[in-house]
């Protein structure tokens, strides 16, 4: 997670390599659940914007609950199963520098 007071996370460049392969959505986005299915399953980077606290959908991916089936790797997200790519990575990020504070209690053993 973290805290981008000034707003640049999502101006070009502020990931290494540039925005090449990086997706970018806010938290309260109603796409949000459909963005981060896509992105574990096609390994992309995926950047939270607005990401105020942890939204329970995203526990499972923060303690890696990764499971086999045969040769793949798989996550459950919500209700549904997702294949797991290695690439796939994280970023929370938010303008609230409090926000890191106010993680709840279950979110405590990620």
């Amino acid at each position: 997670a973290a805290t981008d007071e000034e707003d640049n996370a999502d101006s070009p460049g502020a990931t290494r390599g540039g925005n090449q392969g990086v997706s970018s959505v806010l938290l309260q986005d109603e796409k949000f659940s459909t963005q981060l299915e896509l992105a574990v399953r096609f390994g992309k980077t995926l950047l939270v914007q607005e990401a105020d606290t942890v939204e329970p959908l995203l526990f499972p991916l923060l303690r890696k609950d990764l499971s086999n089936q045969g040769p793949r790797k798989v996550i459950t997200l919500g209700d549904k199963l997702i294949d797991y790519n290695d690439s796939f990575r994280l970023f929370l990020c938010t303008r609230n520098a409090s926000a890191a504070r106010s993680i709840p209690p279950n979110a405590g053993a990620l």
